[in-house]
């Protein structure tokens, strides 16, 4: 279950900070974590989550409440095929990304990871349009994925 986001200050904290701050993470798993890290070039994020420190859910938490990423709850939409066509399945799977709704030339896309800029691009130009980006679970994501192409 998702907790409460709080906005304050959270900005300026990084998202192993946050994640100790709520008492989700123990700072030697962190330290442990940021080691992993430096060798793997995997975002911190990956990291705890594939070491079982972290549920996916903390970490997007975490990011909304320090990038102010918009959450949605992706694979409980109903999304438009001609939309959802814009990116082939092979694409959406490799970025985990998938686009979800348009507003002219505007592309909502929800993401695992908004930060990687070159998913954007990718999308961007693969698309033509610009993109607003969102976020999700890797887990609520691959269920719209193969919802969406099936």
């Amino acid at each position: 279950m998702m907790q409460s986001v709080q906005f304050g200050n959270s900005r300026n904290k990084r998202l192993g900070e946050i994640l100790v701050g709520r008492n989700i993470l123990a700072k030697r798993q962190l330290r442990h974590a940021l080691l992993i890290q430096k060798e793997s070039k995997q975002f911190i994020g990956e990291v705890l989550t594939g070491l079982g420190y972290v549920a996916e859910k903390d970490v997007v938490c975490a990011l909304i409440e320090q990038k102010k990423f918009p959450y949605i709850a992706v694979d409980k939409l109903a999304i438009d095929p001609s939309i959802v066509g814009l990116v082939s399945k092979d694409k959406a799977l490799e970025y985990c990304a998938l686009p979800f709704a348009r507003e002219g030339n505007i592309i909502s896309i929800v993401m695992a990871n908004p930060m990687d800029g070159s998913i954007k691009n990718e999308f961007k130009d693969c698309t033509q349009c610009q993109i607003a980006a969102f976020i999700s679970t890797k887990s609520e994501i691959t269920r719209a994925i193969e919802r969406s192409y099936a």
